[in-house]
């Protein structure tokens, strides 16, 4: 039985090695094949195959897999993953940092669907079983796993207010989340930097991490804070792990602004007790000095970014709100340490509105002297 297809001369990489340098020089060039959608080892280059591809010069070796992912939506839009699939991946686990795609509900589901009303999208979907359904109907090139994005949960049952979620709501996520790690997903995300996640305390993470631990899944977060209070967010990341008894995994491990750069250690000792401890914890940590996020996100006061898009928006029309939260943002440390310089520093890199579309690539600062305005906070609230 002939080859589906056979790949010649490449150099072929398990993966298996414990040293990095040894995976990338194991093996000699060889030829691989694959029947009927699974690998064939040890085969000669004349095995007769429908298709054969010169891999000289190339590694070949397993997919990729991108652990922490926001392709839920895309997988719609863009289905083909082409800029992921260029690079090597197979695999994405998607819903991070509170951010999914299912439940979508009441202001929740108008927020997405005005998110996505460019790319062409419509959200025709409300909760997990009905995303899956979509997703089998309009199959993306990837393999997806998926988290239950807190986020979106929370802003579908409680609503973006910022206020703490009552008994009964409580209850109702917890039923989402049964009912999402029934049908296949590997856990939950929180993203307690952004709203309406933010309002959330730990004792509604823990009700629903409770949840995830029974089916065995993880627990994946985006702390409260990566900068002043990073330690303290730390904590109470770590205490829901150890009171539920769930797996977790720390979204990017940051110590933002330079007076926080001796915090590290003192983490990295809560992460090795936490373990010591029994809880399966485990981190990830950016490899450059940059981070990616909304502006409002790392702008505006927390207090600012609640009860959803248009009441934020709403406060940066009045002119007295506006002076108030000029105010708190020049009374922040990390304005106070680095001043003006943060506006040479924040970059914008995607608008989607055309009237200020000429702003990507620019700093504030830049963007701010190209629309004529003296106060950059002033044109970052435009």
């Amino acid at each position: 039985m002939s080859l589906d297809v056979r790949i010649d001369s490449g150099r072929i990489c398990t993966g298996e090695t414990p040293s990095d340098q040894a995976w990338l020089n194991q093996g000699k060039p060889a030829s691989i094949g694959v029947r009927a959608g699974k690998l064939v080892l040890n085969i000669t280059p004349d095995e007769p195959a429908d298709r054969v591809i010169d891999a000289e010069g190339c590694v070949v070796c397993p997919g990729f897999i991108d652990i922490h992912a926001h392709s839920d939506f895309a997988a719609l839009h863009a289905p083909n993953a082409t800029s992921k699939v260029l690079t090597g991946y197979t695999t994405e686990l998607n819903g991070n940092c509170g951010y999914g795609a299912f439940p979508l509900a009441g202001a929740m589901k108008q927020h997405r669907q005005q998110e996505y009303k460019s790319f062409g999208l419509t959200l025709d979907w409300d909760d997990v079983d009905g995303y899956f359904r979509r997703c089998r109907r309009e199959p993306m090139a990837l393999n997806q796993g998926l988290l239950i994005g807190h986020g979106t949960l929370r802003g579908s049952v409680v609503g973006m207010e910022a206020r703490p979620a009552g008994k009964h709501e409580i209850r109702a996520m917890q039923r989402h989340v049964e009912r999402a790690m029934r049908a296949g997903c590997f856990g939950l995300s929180t993203g307690l930097v952004y709203a309406p996640g933010s309002a959330a305390d730990a004792a509604e993470i823990e009700a629903l991490a409770q949840v995830v631990a029974y089916h065995g899944g993880v627990y994946a977060s985006h702390l409260r804070s990566e900068s002043d209070q990073v330690v303290e967010a730390l904590d109470e990341f770590l205490s829901v792990c150890e009171l539920t008894h769930c797996r977790a995994q720390y979204s990017h491990v940051k110590t933002s602004g330079k007076r926080n750069w001796g915090k590290l250690k003192a983490m990295r000792e809560r992460m090795h007790r936490a373990a010591d401890g029994g809880i399966e914890v485990f981190a990830d940590r950016y490899p450059y000095v940059a981070s990616s996020t909304d502006l409002a996100t790392i702008v505006l006061p927390n207090a600012a970014l609640g009860d959803g898009r248009e009441a934020m928006l709403d406060r940066l029309r009045d002119p007295a709100t506006r002076d108030d939260l000029k105010r708190a943002i020049s009374q922040r440390e990390r304005f106070n340490e680095d001043g003006d310089e943060w506006f040479d520093r924040v970059m914008v890199s995607a608008v989607h509105h055309d009237a200020v579309r000429e702003a990507q690539g620019m700093s504030l600062r830049q963007w701010a002297d190209h629309a004529g305005q003296a106060e950059v906070l002033d044109a970052t609230f435009d």
